[in-house]
């Protein structure tokens, strides 16, 4: 009996430790790939360092920039509209095809055909041409890569700054829906406190209803676009692909505006 209850034992501890370690290697895995999608905020000018210093291993990274491309390509081709049609025939034989009913009767044919033939086309309703900020930052991406660092460094700024910018108006068109959303859903709430006392219909109701999908639908373009227009900005500054870049405020709320021509003189003035 000693023995048994041993060998029971042995064998939860062998159970218990076995758990213990695919719990460890699980949170392993979950620490590791959370250290590697960390986010980084970056100033515009840290960005044109980065992007300047990695320029020319850039030219090397066909790789990297191909599946950039292939990257925007699928996003691209499952907005497009998809389509399929089949065909299909069926023979049937009516043995007994003579039917009696007292002193008249029915003749059926000796065999029936069927024919069936279905076409069907589906759409995505966040269309492919909506990808516009995607659809640039992988353009800049190639173009970059084509460029030399010494002799082409005003164009390799220049199309930093033009991506960096594209995740800015991306990030802050997140926001903006984000923003919305919150409205709608109060909107939302009120005009169904509105339907319940008889004051709105449901029509009303289902107004708001359909411009939060409206809105949701625009959240999802804009991810979409966030997606890849992060995966290319980290291919042109050298990060790992799977860091999520933050913009940090090029302007403060608190800073002033100046004219325009001091802009002007300022750049005329500093100009090489």
């Amino acid at each position: 009996m000693t023995t048994y209850n041993n060998t029971s034992n042995s064998h939860f501890l062998h159970r218990q430790l076995s758990l213990y370690a695919v719990v460890a290697f699980l949170l392993a895995m979950l620490l590791a790939f959370t250290a590697n999608a960390q986010d980084k905020v970056l100033t515009l000018d840290e960005a044109i360092k980065l992007g300047v210093e990695n320029s020319k291993a850039l030219k090397l990274s066909s790789n990297r920039i191909q599946r950039a491309v292939e990257q925007y390509n699928q996003a691209k081709d499952e907005a497009l509209p998809t389509g399929s049609a089949s065909f299909g025939y069926s023979r049937a034989q009516i043995p007994a095809n003579r039917l009696e009913f007292g002193e008249e009767s029915f003749s059926l044919p000796k065999s029936a055909n069927a024919y069936l033939g279905t076409l069907s086309l589906s759409q995505v309703i966040f269309s492919g041409n909506k990808l516009k900020y995607a659809r640039e930052s992988t353009e800049l991406l190639t173009q970059i890569s084509r460029l030399d660092e010494v002799n082409d460094k005003d164009q390799i700024v220049y199309s930093i700054i033009s991506s960096y910018y594209n995740l800015y108006k991306v990030l802050q068109g997140q926001k903006v829906v984000q923003q919305n959303l919150t409205t709608i859903d109060q909107q939302i709430k009120q005009s169904q406190r509105f339907f319940d006392q008889g004051i709105v219909t449901k029509n009303d109701v289902l107004q708001f209803q359909l411009q939060k999908a409206n809105v949701e639908l625009n959240g999802i373009d804009l991810e979409n676009n966030r997606k890849i227009v992060n995966y290319n900005l980290n291919i042109l500054l050298g990060l790992p692909e799977t860091t999520q870049i933050k913009i940090e405020q090029a302007l403060s709320a608190e800073q002033p505006m100046h004219m325009l021509s001091s802009y002007i003189d300022t750049a005329l003035a500093n100009r090489p």
